[in-house]
């Protein structure tokens, strides 16, 4: 009788006991077994084998029981599983599987016999290779155990591609394959299949499915080397990364520096920094390995680091506004902590209730009010809070050149026409760092999600700080304040003007060259 092991799904042949061997059994497993309480006494007193003896004499009378009584309602099949080591046992002999293990030895001889041929056949004739493809083909119908038609469809995939130059077909092969059995191995012949990719994106497609080569639990592979896996994942990263920046903004928007390249996601895009564009930008500092970035949303070469990114494009978007300021004829910008101003609100009306007799505040809960500030806060406030004044300039008001945020803020250009028509001498405003929020919540938990996978299988452990990519920063607002020079001040008769112009189309220069045709056609047949 033979059995599927239901531990580990090994099969197993039964040992057949007839009732003598049943009753024999307990006892000679008593006659084998180790020794207990009397084999320790004996030992210390060097009589190891006589306490072992004893043990097992002391257990042979319920051994002798256990015999018969298993020699007249004992089961006469019994299994044990040589992968796991599971035992049990049957009397049943319906519960025989010796036809399934037969049908499924059958199967397996098939697949092996087709995988080991599609292998032999790369250097046979033409009418060979079709011959050979299109009864592997025909075959798929008399295997039906799943694992094993995952890895026929494996197989016609191999020779549609190898044999036949077929990738389509190869493909549909491979989808009808992982349907049956999500295996490792399939998808990294999914990767060798794919090709280079025309576009990156399909580049990337590319190396999410050649990366399952790397996959700890993945089966041994067997039409390529896991060394050619290897070498052609290597290829394919440096060409996917030299076409990164040919991947639309919107999906390169998050970018995480893996250089042990294990998961490559769809929430973001990985890179390993020997593979990095020269022409990407980054922090000083940065790039560093298992850190995630967020690319810039005016500066498509830049990434940022996503638990920062709020504070790099405040700082960016303030820079820009001071230089805008001061061109447009700045006289005084002061840059003032909201945070400070409500709090010295509070004391003056705290020093007045006092004045008037109120409630009485020691000079210690002013002091404990006014140091209640975080460090980082403190930080951000001693890099922004400014007092600046300006000499009024020679060259006339403009918006400079080179400017990137100014396109994209209304509130900017309606301030620069306010301006040019002499109407605008002081502008007040608030600057918000959360206003620069590019992350929903949803997106937040996808990405730490992948995160975390991606630290996982890189390092066997995830870091939950580690693995936490926003900081729950609060919210600091800034009080922005500037006085301009008058118009007046300046040579009359200027306006502000951009210093930026933008270039004539190609359309004009056509219709010019197409005038300049016709005049001398025209001054030819006039003079001839």
């Amino acid at each position: 009788m033979i059995q599927r092991c239901k531990k580990c799904g090994e099969w197993v042949e039964a040992e057949k006991r007839d009732m003598f061997d049943r009753a024999i059994h307990p006892i000679d497993e008593a006659l084998e077994s180790e020794g207990g309480l009397m084999e320790k006494v004996g030992g210390w007193f060097g009589f190891k084998g006589l306490g072992r003896a004893i043990d097992r004499a002391a257990r042979l009378p319920s051994d002798i029981v256990r015999g018969a009584t298993d020699s007249v309602f004992g089961d006469k099949y019994h299994f044990v599983c040589p992968n796991c080591g599971k035992e049990w046992s049957t009397d049943n002999d319906w519960e025989d599987e010796t036809a399934i293990y037969k049908e499924e030895q059958r199967q397996i001889n098939i697949v092996k016999e087709y995988r080991n041929k599609s292998i032999t056949l790369i250097d046979a004739p033409e009418n060979e290779k079709i011959s050979f493809v299109n009864e592997l083909a025909a075959s798929l119908p008399s295997v039906s155990e799943e694992v094993l038609r995952a890895t026929l469809f494996d197989t016609l995939a191999f020779s549609q591609f190898k044999l036949l130059g077929n990738v389509n077909e190869a493909l549909n092969a491979i989808s009808e394959s992982l349907k049956l059995y999500d295996d490792p191995n399939t998808h990294a012949l999914r990767g060798i299949i794919l090709g280079e990719g025309r576009t990156p994106n399909d580049k990337y497609k590319t190396l999410q499915e050649l990366i399952y080569c790397k996959e700890s639990e993945k089966g041994e592979p067997f039409f390529f080397t896991q060394q050619e896996y290897l070498m052609k994942l290597e290829e394919q990263n440096l060409h996917y990364a030299e076409h990164f920046l040919e991947i639309p903004q919107n999906q390169r928007r998050f970018l995480v520096i893996d250089n042990e390249l294990h998961y490559l996601p769809d929430s973001f895009k990985v890179l390993t920094i020997n593979s990095i564009p020269t022409e990407l930008q980054f922090p000083v500092g940065h790039p560093i390995d298992k850190q995630m970035y967020i690319c810039h949303p005016l500066k498509p070469k830049m990434y940022l680091p996503i638990e920062d990114y709020q504070l790099e494009l405040f700082r960016d978007e303030v820079k820009e506004l001071c230089v805008l300021l001061q061109a447009l004829g700045a006289k005084k910008l002061s840059i003032t902590d909201n945070r400070s101003n409500e709090k010295s609100l509070d004391q003056k009306r705290k020093l007045d209730i006092e004045a008037g007799g109120g409630i009485k505040t020691t000079e210690g809960n002013v002091k404990g009010a006014m140091s209640s500030e975080s460090e980082e806060y403190l930080r951000i406030k001693n890099e922004f809070v400014r007092n600046q004044e300006f000499e009024r300039s020679s060259i006339l008001p403009c918006v400079p050149e080179g400017l990137v945020w100014y396109g994209h803020r209304a509130d900017w250009q309606q301030m620069a026409l306010q301006r040019n028509q002499g109407t605008l001498i002081h502008h007040h405003d608030y600057l918000s760092i959360q206003k620069n929020t590019l992350v929903n919540e949803n997106e937040k938990k996808q990405l730490e999600a992948d995160f975390k996978t991606l630290m996982a299988k890189g390092n066997g452990k995830v870091d939950m700080e580690k693995g936490r990519l926003f900081k729950e920063n609060s919210d600091y607002i800034f009080e922005l304040n500037v006085d301009f020079y008058p118009l007046s001040a300046y040579k009359k008769n200027y306006i502000i003007t951009e210093a930026f112009k933008p270039a004539k189309s190609k359309s004009f220069y056509w219709l010019v060259a197409v005038v300049l045709f016709l005049g001398l056609i025209f001054c030819l047949l006039f003079y001839v």
